[in-house]
């Protein structure tokens, strides 16, 4: 019967193969039937009902944190109360609602059963709200690479095996790289770079052994699209930042900063810079330096005299190693990049650049491109954009000047390490480097 039932599903749509709930919904059940059918009958509906929410809760955790990168440790108990106030109550009101308006029952008897049931929900919905704050509410870990999902799996079929046919201990150990993935940090005098696509826009993740920095955000849209929420906190979640140390928006414009709510309503930064502050912020200035696990960070734009200008007032952050740098300068044009090679002229042979204005034709000048000879060029836009980014003769300077070209369009993320000796292993680009099979060839 679960499989007829998976069949008709995926033969009405067979994309629902690449849903998170296609595989929850069917391997919740399978679970539920390989541990619960031809058992005992004489425990009570109670124990049966407790030792499905148990079993949910251990054999569903390797695919929640695959899919999500979290879990919950109360999910379980929640449940308890979930499953007979939704089936008894919200269901039953909401089917009466429905009978009654098939039978042309309208007025106040409809209405107060409609209401009885939304009512029923909301309440049960402010409870979920609340219960989410509650220590283990929500449990977040690193996306887990396949070979640890397929031991997570193992460990769970060995958990739920019928009782006497033994593997517990040998589950549990299966189940630790899942729930206490070893520590992928830089090392000392180290930093990883994420450039994260959030299409025509721009997001920087900057990583040391212990410390986080955020570049921008991302854009929103009216829509309700927020790519703050749709890509930045899930990258964060997936590559296991569990908090931001600082936030810097170069500028204020919607591309990278209208994800900056979802990022601040997920983490607290102390460290908040920004070229026009709101309330709260402070303003990035030219001179501002910290030292995080050996690694320089140094904004070179704006001075402290300047102006708010939009994307000519953008904080432009230099981040060096030992014996690499890497350079993040926002949407400023080719009279900043003028002025900064003017006011720095130990500003060359940079390692990494994150090209400007995403390789607009008013950047990328090519006195700045020549004077950073980057090993590597990186770029920010969205695919098909109406803007034409990156613009094909800027991606040529930059090449003819020595870099590599990478673009969020054809790689999704970009993902680069600088070591204490310069780039420490070649960039990691998503689509081509961890393919998905249902992707273009």
């Amino acid at each position: 019967s679960l499989g007829l039932a998976a069949g008709i599903v995926l033969l009405v749509d067979p994309l629902g193969l690449l849903a998170a709930g296609f595989w929850l919904s069917f391997a919740g059940v399978a679970w539920l039937i390989f541990c619960l059918q031809g058992r005992s009958r004489k425990r009570s509906l109670w124990v049966d009902f407790t030792r499905a929410q148990g079993v949910m809760a251990i054999a569903l955790l390797p695919l929640s944190i695959w899919f999500f990168q979290q879990a919950s440790l109360i999910g379980a108990w929640m449940n308890l109360i979930a499953v007979p106030w939704i089936s008894l109550v919200t269901v039953p009101l909401g089917l009466l609602a429905l009978a009654l308006h098939a039978f042309g029952v309208s007025g106040t008897p409809w209405s107060s059963v409609l209401q009885g049931a939304v009512a029923s929900a909301h309440l049960f919905w402010q409870l979920l709200d609340a219960t989410a704050s509650w220590p283990g509410g929500q449990w977040f870990l690193p996306r887990p690479s396949l070979p640890v999902l397929l031991l997570a799996v193992a460990g769970t079929v060995l958990l739920l095996l019928p009782r006497g046919t033994g593997g517990r201990i040998a589950g549990v150990l299966l189940l630790l790289p899942l729930v206490a993935p070893r520590d992928a940090s830089p090392a000392i005098g180290s930093v990883r770079m994420t450039l994260i696509d959030v299409g025509q826009g721009q997001s920087t993740l900057l990583r040391t052994h212990s410390h986080s920095l955020l570049i921008d955000t991302g854009p929103s849209f009216a829509s309700g699209l927020d790519m703050g929420e749709a890509a930045v906190v899930p990258t964060l979640r997936a590559v296991g930042v569990k908090a931001l140390d600082g936030l810097i928006i170069s500028h204020g414009d919607n591309d990278h900063d209208g994800g900056t709510p979802s990022v601040r309503s997920a983490h607290a930064p102390p460290r908040l810079l920004h070229s026009e502050p709101p309330a709260g912020w402070t303003r990035c200035r030219s001179g501002q330096r910290w030292r995080w696990d050996g690694v320089d960070f140094e904004v070179l734009h704006p001075p402290r005299w300047f102006p708010g200008m939009g994307n000519e007032s953008s904080c432009v952050v230099l981040v060096r190693t030992a014996r690499g740098s890497l350079l993040v300068p926002g949407d400023i044009g080719a009279v900043i990049e003028e002025r900064l090679l003017r006011e720095h002229p130990g500003l060359q042979g940079i390692n990494v650049v994150v090209a400007a204005h995403h390789g607009s034709r008013g950047s990328s000048a090519p006195a700045w491109v020549d004077r950073l000879s980057p090993d590597f060029a990186l770029f920010s836009a969205g695919a098909g954009n109406r803007f034409g980014h990156p613009d094909p003769d800027v991606l040529a300077r930059w090449r003819d000047a020595g870099a590599a070209t990478l673009t969020t369009i054809d790689c999704g993320a970009i993902e680069m390490t600088l070591g204490p000796d310069g780039i420490a292993k070649p960039p990691f680009c998503t689509r081509r480097d961890d393919p998905r099979w249902w992707g273009q060839p």
